[in-house]
Formats: C-alpha cells, structure tokens, sequence
C-alpha cells in the first residue's frame, strides 16, 4: 500500500492500529534516499480532523516539536506524519533491565528533558507518557513513538492529566527505594508530590535534575549505603519467626516424651529394674520354683 499526494509519496509497511475515526500507519518516506520510517496517521471522522488541525499542523505548533513531519489533507481524510522510533518500550525495557539507581533518574531526567524541549502539545505529551509509548536506547535516551491511542480525547486533556501519568511511571521506578526508605532525596520527593508542590511538568523537572545530581555526589563519595545489616536481620527474623517458634515447641514436647520414656525404670527391658513387693493393699508373693 502507498499513500500519495502530489509530491508525497509513503510507502506502507504496517498498520498499527485501526479504528472507526482513523487507520495509523508505518511507513517509508520514499522522498527521502535514506527511507526515513515515520508514524502516518490517516484520519477520517470529520470531528476528530477538526480537534487535532490545530495541535498538528506545522504553523501552528513549536518549530522545537521536530517529531511532527507534516500534515495535508487529501481526499477527505487527514494525514500527519510524525517520526517513528524502533527500539525497546518502557515496560519491556523495565523488565529486561536490572537498572540502579542513578540509570533510573538519569532516564527520567531524559524523559523530562525530551519532552519540555520539543515543547510538545499537551495532547501530545500524553500520549507520549504511555509505558508503550516511550522508547527507551542503550545510554538511557529517550525518544517516543506516537501510536494515537487516545486521539479521541486529545481535545479535553490537560497538564495535571499529564502529571498524573508521570506520577505513576515515577512509583512504578522507585517503588524499590520509596519500600526501602534508602533514598530521602526521592521520599521527600513524593511526599512533596501528594502535597501537591508541584504545579507543572517544569517543576518535575527541576526536582529531578537536582535530585540526580545529589545522588550522583553520594555515589562519588561512597555515602549510598543499603539498610543496615542490623534491621536487616529485625525484619527476616520477624518473618520467620512464626515458624521456629512452632518448630521449636514441637521439639521440646518431643524431647520431654523421649526423656520420660528413657528415664522411666522398665523391668521387662532390663535385669536393673526396679522391684515391687506391694502395690497399695496388694501383697505381691515371687513365686518360688
């Protein structure tokens, strides 16, 4: 499949996603000798077209926002052309990779940066804060690959809807030092995050960069330690406590019957048993052969 218009000419190499308001595409921009890949949108539903002209065209966006190609209307459909990135998304690199500390604020210290310095629309942020949105390369850069999953409401989000999403990717990558308590530059973080300190994406952003610097210092001069070895041991022995606890009484008990048994005198078992010659009012008379 090939969309053309006039001197346009993409050649398609899969659809991506189809819905009854638009079709979105990859495809190769045949114009260009390196076949650049790029993310076609081809829009249908007159409504939608009239809610993303102004947040897609190229006039009236940032010229920072170079992920937008173009955008033309042809036929009565609405076309933009965004870059397409390959590479690993967020929840599979998360996954796959054993980041530390300093590699996951450095990745959003990225994530942060990429996005206020393209000055993307807000719908676009949005989009682009999707966990299979953002891609993720081997020196913790970021880049987004657009998928318009949410086109149809691209028209009522808003900046606090973009830091809600933000929020949640931020607990997903430090849920390990927020559990441990080890970072207080990230809890007091969060804790300012519930207050609601934060008024904007910016504000995100200028925490962070200071954050990772601090941690980058501690990291220099060794002061980032795990918890200590002391309430390390507190917390495994209260979880398994329980269980020696119940193993231990089921010794004792054993070992009391095993001690009563083998201290008990038993004349049927030995020659040194002891020797009764009355029970109560019983007499008891041996028998003579």
């Amino acid at each position: 499949m090939e969309i053309r218009v006039l001197d346009k000419h993409y050649e398609v190499i899969q659809r991506i996603r189809s819905t009854g308001s638009l079709n979105v595409y990859v495809a190769r921009d045949c114009n260009l000798s390196e076949g650049d890949l790029c993310t076609v949108a081809c829009v249908r539903d007159e409504a939608l077209i009239r809610d993303l002209i102004p947040v897609t065209t190229v006039n009236n966006t940032s010229r920072s926002f170079k992920d937008l190609r173009e955008s033309f209307i042809a036929d009565g459909r609405y076309y933009i052309v965004l870059r397409y990135v390959e590479g690993e998304h967020f929840s599979e690199a998360v996954k796959k990779h054993d980041w530390n500390l300093e590699e996951r604020l450095l990745l959003v210290k990225n994530l942060f940066f990429r996005i206020l310095t393209m000055n993307m629309p807000t719908c676009f942020i949005y989009e682009a804060l999707r966990r299979d949105s953002i891609v993720v390369d081997a020196a913790m850069g970021v880049s987004f690959r657009y998928c318009f999953v949410e086109a149809d409401s691209y028209g009522k989000v808003t900046e606090a809807d973009c830091m809600k999403r933000v929020g949640d990717l931020l607990l997903e990558l430090f849920e390990k030092e927020l559990k441990e308590k080890s970072s207080p530059e990230l809890t007091r973080f969060f804790r300012d995050m519930e207050r609601g300190k934060f008024e904007a994406l910016w504000d995100y952003y200028v925490a962070f960069d200071e954050i990772y610097d601090q941690i980058r210092q501690k990291n220099a001069n060794n002061e980032i330690k795990p918890r200590r070895l002391r309430q390390k041991i507190q917390e495994r022995f209260q979880k398994v406590f329980p269980v020696i606890k119940t193993v231990l009484t089921v010794a004792l008990i054993a070992a009391a019957g095993i001690y009563l048994l083998w201290s008990l005198p038993n004349p049927a078992i030995s020659d040194d048993g002891s020797t009764f010659s009355k029970i109560g009012t019983l007499n008891i008379v041996e028998q003579q052969e």
